[in-house]
């Protein structure tokens, strides 16, 4: 997204942010934007950490998660699976597994359920 202030510096462009709700605490996050979607239609793209509770996803269709590092909160990736289950949608994950072979990484790892891809980098 870019900075604050400076929208559309980033993987989103400014062309295609329709607006952006920040949070009060931390200051300055992102708690959702709306975004033009190439279809005409609008996108929701919400900003969680991995401190909020999972419950905040509950009830909505997702198309698209991407957790950037794995963190201590396997119930939030239990959480996401029927989210995307409407869609079709793809959970993304991006993670060093520094904790060694929590469950989420054993998943990836180890069991690969079908429609399951790992890539190590090296």
């Amino acid at each position: 997204m870019g900075q604050e202030g400076n929208w559309g510096t980033g993987a989103i462009p400014r062309d295609k942010i329709i607006h952006v709700q920040l949070r009060s605490d931390p200051r300055g996050a992102i708690d959702y934007a709306r975004i033009k979607h190439v279809s005409g239609d609008e996108s929701m793209v919400w900003f969680l950490s991995q401190k909020q509770d999972w419950a905040k996803l509950m009830g909505y269709s997702i198309h698209v998660a991407w957790m950037d590092e794995e963190g201590d909160n396997e119930k939030m990736y239990n959480q996401l699976l029927p989210r995307i289950a409407t869609t079709n949608g793809i959970i993304m994950v991006t993670a060093t597994p520094e904790r060694g072979k929590t469950a989420i990484v054993k998943r990836f790892m180890d069991d690969q359920p079908e429609g399951t891809w790992y890539i190590h980098a090296a």
